[in-house]
């Protein structure tokens, strides 16, 4: 947020366009208070304008959030329900179900809904690496530390949904978000949304690059098991 003047005594708020709507709420209410004790006016304002479905930018947010979430619960049902599944058969599941929640996301927005003038290929194609680099990551880690890997990983994914990521973000956790998938995700369908796509290569190359190292080293340690024990109670169970 960015405070500047419209005219003498007359400050003008003028919100940045992923400020979260609690946020913005509180530090225009404060603001107008102190103008009041003051006795000046307050007007309030965005330096991007939002979207009719996209109110402060929550809308892109939730579409991450709604991915990283649904990606984790299928890393968790793999590992719970289909243990034994071979590695490249694991692989395809999540590739499906990201490909499926990006298509859904899609079409429940911009086709049915008419939310947001979603376009493609960008966004489907955003939100399918967002949801197959998180499902992978978190296989990963599940392979490495079994369930002692759950909660962290999960925990650090939400973290990193942070709705303002950007490689040029106000705060430090925006800007570490941003090389994370989730907030690489966030900052390509924004830049896809507001920007023309201006700078969205580099977020889709995050992305990319996730995608690629979490399935390979995926690959690598159920093939190379670091916790042996498993593997004989995996052969114990066929």
């Amino acid at each position: 947020m960015t405070v500047g003047h419209t005219g003498p005594m007359h400050p003008s708020l003028r919100k940045e366009l992923t400020v979260p709507v609690i946020v913005s709420v509180l530090l225009v209410g404060t603001a107008a208070l102190m103008a009041f004790s003051f006795g000046s006016a307050v007007k309030s304002g965005d330096d991007v304008d939002h979207l009719s479905g996209d109110p402060q930018g929550l809308t892109v947010y939730l579409m991450a959030l709604t991915t990283v979430v649904i990606a984790c619960l299928t890393a968790i049902q793999l590992r719970e329900q289909a243990e034994d599944l071979p590695v490249w058969w694991n692989v395809l599941f999540t590739v499906g179900i990201s490909i499926g929640v990006a298509v859904t996301l899609y079409i429940g927005l911009d086709a049915a809904g008419n939310v947001l003038p979603l376009s493609l290929p960008t966004v489907p194609v955003a939100l399918a690496l967002v949801g197959f680099s998180c499902g992978m990551l978190f296989a990963l880690a599940v392979e490495l530390f079994d369930r002692w890997g759950t909660l962290p990983t999960w925990l650090l994914l939400l973290a990193m949904t942070q709705p303002a990521a950007g490689e040029n973000a106000s705060t430090v956790m925006e800007r570490f978000a941003y090389w994370f998938p989730p907030g690489a995700g966030i900052a390509a369908v924004r830049d896809t949304l507001y920007f023309d796509g201006a700078s969205v290569d580099t977020p889709l190359k995050i992305l990319l690059a996730w995608s690629v190292i979490t399935m390979l080293a995926f690959a690598w340690f159920r093939y190379h098991p670091v916790d042996h024990r498993r593997t004989k109670r995996r052969r114990a169970k066929r």
